[in-house]
């Protein structure tokens, strides 16, 4: 019975696959180097009259005979290996009628378990690229925490990187709020603290000096740990759309053609208005809705 592992331990089949393959080569090229060989013996002997022929000759068929021998040999050697019996230790003659087979069949295992491997390693790359663009997106990061602060409107203020939030979903901040806190009534709480302190300036994003309708909503949101858009009508892409104002909770945002402000409950938008309103209340159906969207979604 031949005994593969044997032959596969002791580097038989590999050795034995090598000796094979370059008899192979020397069964093809000794061949045609000598006829090659034979060839510009008898061009010599007819462009030079002082060759003496009967030696040329005899060395043609001396080449000749040698470059048939040659070719028969290899598959004598072969024939020969295959028929010794297999009464050594390493039996030979399994070895040597295996070694190529089986050292193909090794080499093409190899290349297909490399073969997996890349893909396995791409495919891989390809979702760890996916999850990481997907994080991106969301950016969800940790370490955002909040404390009360000290600062003069007495509102909150957080700690740690926002999260940036896309169009779908709401996002969860990660603030250490005791459990049952409605996050929608501390956004309007916090908002309402600038009501009176700072005026409506168009185009203003501070908290400090004045902020129009889409950077009071950044600001305040930004403070609870989620980045949205600067302006209305890209505020109105990202975040959970809500359906209907009956289906909208305090802290949610609605947005109309050119203004954007934070539902406050019984039909009331708190908003930074314009000039002469500055931040204040305003009814919630005063104009046709675009969208309404809940921008952080633990509560």
């Amino acid at each position: 019975m031949f005994n593969e592992s044997l032959c596969n331990s002791s580097g038989i089949l590999n050795i034995i696959y090598l000796i094979k393959t370059a008899l192979n080569i020397i069964k093809i090229a000794a061949p045609i180097i000598l006829l090659v060989m034979c060839m510009i013996d008898v061009v010599k002997m007819i462009v030079r009259a002082e060759v003496k022929v009967g030696d040329l000759i005899k060395k043609i068929i001396n080449r000749a005979l040698a470059a048939v021998l040659i070719f028969f040999a290899i598959p004598l050697i072969n024939t020969g290996m295959s028929l010794l019996g297999n009464h050594t230790s390493l039996q030979l003659s399994k070895c040597w009628t295996n070694a190529e087979k089986e050292t193909i069949a090794s080499l093409k295992v190899s290349e297909d378990k490399a073969a997996r491997e890349e893909e396995e390693n791409m495919t891989k790359t390809r979702n760890e690229e996916k999850e990481q663009k997907r994080k991106d997106a969301l950016n969800l990061r940790t370490g955002i925490s909040f404390k009360s602060s000290t600062s003069d409107n007495g509102g909150i203020m957080y700690e740690g990187t926002p999260i940036g939030v896309i169009d779908g979903t709401c996002v969860n901040t990660g603030r250490p709020y005791a459990s049952g806190v409605d996050i929608g009534a501390e956004i309007i709480k916090e908002a309402n603290s600038y009501v009176g302190k700072i005026p409506y300036d168009w185009g203003g994003t501070s908290l400090e000096t004045g902020v129009d309708c889409s950077g009071f909503t950044q600001q305040i949101l930004l403070k609870f740990g989620a980045q949205i858009p600067r302006v209305s009508d890209a505020q109105g892409g990202v975040g959970q759309r809500i359906e209907s104002i009956a289906d909208a909770k305090p802290g949610d945002i609605i947005v109309y053609p050119g203004h954007v402000g934070f539902y406050a409950g019984n039909n009331q938008l708190l908003a930074a208005i314009d000039d002469a309103n500055d931040l204040g209340y305003q009814k919630a159906n005063y104009a046709p809705i675009i969208t309404i969207r809940r921008i952080i979604c633990n509560g």
